[in-house]
């Protein structure tokens, strides 16, 4: 039976790095996110110790390559990592596109907004799926593609029209006010180009008893609406479309 009678294992490493809604560190050194609260969660319905290390995304990959730590907190699964690390799925994201509500008339579906004269605004350098990229040069080759430097920038000017939808992954939307994210209209045009994420464990450090204990707390925190409740605590509206 899991919970906090359970066998106690670990303790267990487990790295943070910075992200917004996922894992935020205040100046006095609070720690808040939704990473955070699923840590207690975990610990608390495994019986398992997690010792929290704040690194980078970059140096924490190091660290497990190294098998320096244990777990990894907000990883994207992969297949090369998943043939390296065991994956507690907890989140999944994929590439939304943002647009006033209701939907304006003749733009309701990708062909449609292709087949029409809208554009759509991006921030530069952001990578996407193979379907998504080909829609999106299809609209640049008809001189449809706005780019912004950033996702603030982006918002700014999808707000004051100047392109009639936006092209986004739902983190980006995490710090908006629940009145703003009422005003539009998330479209779920890609639900086959689904990325998930969710704890990387190691298996060079992390036992298969441990791995299988977590593994159960997991899959109790998803079936009594624990992980629900979570997502909707930190990341609002949005949690429907990023919580696995």
């Amino acid at each position: 039976m899991l919970g906090s009678q359970a066998l106690a294992c670990g303790p267990l490493r487990m790295a943070y790095y910075e992200y917004p809604g996922l894992y935020q560190r205040q100046p006095g050194g609070a720690e808040s996110g939704f990473d955070v609260d699923l840590r207690s969660a975990m610990e608390e319905r495994s019986g398992c110790r997690i010792e929290p290390v704040y690194s980078s995304s970059k140096r924490a990959w190091q660290a497990m390559a190294d098998a320096q730590m244990d777990l990894m907190v907000s990883a994207l699964q992969t297949p090369e990592r998943a043939q390296k690390y065991e994956f507690l799925l907890f989140a999944r994201t994929r590439v939304l596109l943002l647009m006033p509500k209701p939907v304006p008339a003749g733009l309701g579906s990708r062909e449609a907004l292709e087949a029409s004269k809208a554009r759509v605004m991006i921030v530069r350098g952001t990578s996407y799926t193979p379907r998504v990229a080909a829609w999106l040069e299809r609209l640049r080759a008809q001189g449809r593609v706005s780019e912004a430097g950033d996702m603030p920038s982006a918002l700014r000017a999808f707000g004051v029209g100047r392109a009639d939808a936006l092209l986004l992954y739902p983190m980006a939307l995490v710090a908006r006010e629940a009145d703003w994210l009422e005003r539009y209209q998330l479209l779920d045009w890609w639900p086959e180009e689904t990325a998930y994420g969710g704890w990387a464990l190691n298996r060079k450090t992390v036992s298969a008893a441990d791995r299988k204990q977590l593994r159960e707390a997991a899959e109790s925190l998803r079936a009594d609406g624990t992980l629900q409740r979570l997502g909707r605590k930190h990341f609002g509206p949005l949690a429907v479309h990023m919580i696995k």
